[in-house]
């Protein structure tokens, strides 16, 4: 299993990340608080809710102060919080390897 701590010191600009596994947290680093299970919980119904659709969701991102960051793949879902000076396309990249590499290994 990957340490999540990778994404963090690869990407400049991370706050902090979690990762899920369908809806149970099983990685947290860096800044993220206290109601992370709570937040996993309806990220995982909120993709289900988009894959009911007929949709196939890959990533989502919410921009207020930070930015929330949310990849998808398989059961896995990766929150990432960010500064505004992230390098997005760098993020996005990496965050998409991490996730790959997280379902080979559940093969």
């Amino acid at each position: 299993m990957f340490n999540i701590a990778t994404l963090r010191s690869t990407v400049n600009g991370i706050r902090g990340s979690f990762l899920a596994k369908n809806e149970e947290t099983v990685a947290v680093d860096g800044e993220v608080g206290g109601e992370i299970q709570f937040l996993s919980t309806s990220i995982f119904y909120f993709s289900e809710i988009i894959h009911d659709r007929s949709r196939d969701v890959k990533e989502v991102c919410i921009v207020a102060n930070d930015q929330f960051f949310m990849f998808f793949r398989n059961s896995y879902a990766l929150g990432v919080i960010a500064s505004s000076a992230v390098n997005v396309p760098l993020l996005k990249t990496v965050a998409h390897e991490l996730l790959e590499d997280m379902v080979l290994e559940d093969v």
